[in-house]
């Protein structure tokens, strides 16, 4: 419902398709009506299917039949694991979903935006990684790869990939706990030496306890 995001960048509004195939109608009601608590949002269609599978004939013609019904200009699946029954380590496997997701692109002229969860952090990998071997095909077929990696209270957004114009810089957001929105903390543009860093976490440590909190230094690093 919103002109700009994260009170920051413009954008276009448009009308959207959320399809959610692994949160559950509860939870996903319940958040919904937080995000969308005294906002106009008149062109959002949710549609929750929890064994949708867009790789059998019966998957692909239900979701045509929405395509077609509400003609959205963007179509969110979340997530891409639970769209298909297919093996992700199989670089083939991945190649008929983006095949499939590509057909539905031109023949309905939407744009589709695709949420992928991480592997967890693991004492050898710690900032966790893609779910499957077969990922390095979703990396190459995408126009634009976003990550977020974080906290709640501290989440980096990192701009991966963009086949078109140049990759805008990272920046870091916070979730708002109340209404699940995310807003802007700061940019990753300011470069701090070891005399600057100590000022900043002598400012954040008022207590002189000798520990200050992450989201502490975050707004006072972005001036805050």
């Amino acid at each position: 419902g919103y002109s700009l995001f994260l009170s920051k960048f413009t954008v276009k509004k448009g009308k959207v398709l959320y399809l959610d195939c692994e949160m559950g109608w509860s939870i996903l009601k319940q958040r919904f009506s937080l995000m969308a608590k005294n906002l106009d949002v008149p062109d959002l269609y949710i549609q929750y299917v929890p064994t949708f599978d867009l790789m059998s004939s019966e998957g692909r013609q239900v979701l045509e039949r929405w395509l077609t019904d509400i003609k959205p200009d963007l179509l969110v699946v979340d997530s891409l694991g639970n769209i298909h029954g297919l093996d992700e380590n199989k670089g083939q496997d991945i190649r008929r979903i983006t095949r499939c997701i590509d057909e539905l692109r031109a023949k309905h002229g939407i744009a589709v935006l695709m949420s992928h969860h991480w592997k967890k952090k693991t004492r050898d990998q710690k900032s966790g990684g893609d779910m499957a071997s077969g990922s390095y095909v979703l990396t190459a077929w995408c126009d634009h790869h976003v990550t977020l990696q974080g906290e709640a209270e501290s989440v980096t957004v990192t701009n991966v990939k963009t086949r078109s114009g140049s990759r805008f810089a990272p920046f870091m957001v916070k979730l708002n706990t109340e209404n699940l929105h995310f807003e802007y903390l700061a940019s990753f543009e300011k470069i701090f030496n070891e005399d600057s860093l100590l000022k900043l976490f002598q400012r954040a440590d008022v207590n002189g306890a000798g520990r200050v909190l992450l989201k502490d230094l975050i707004k006072i690093a972005s001036g805050r």
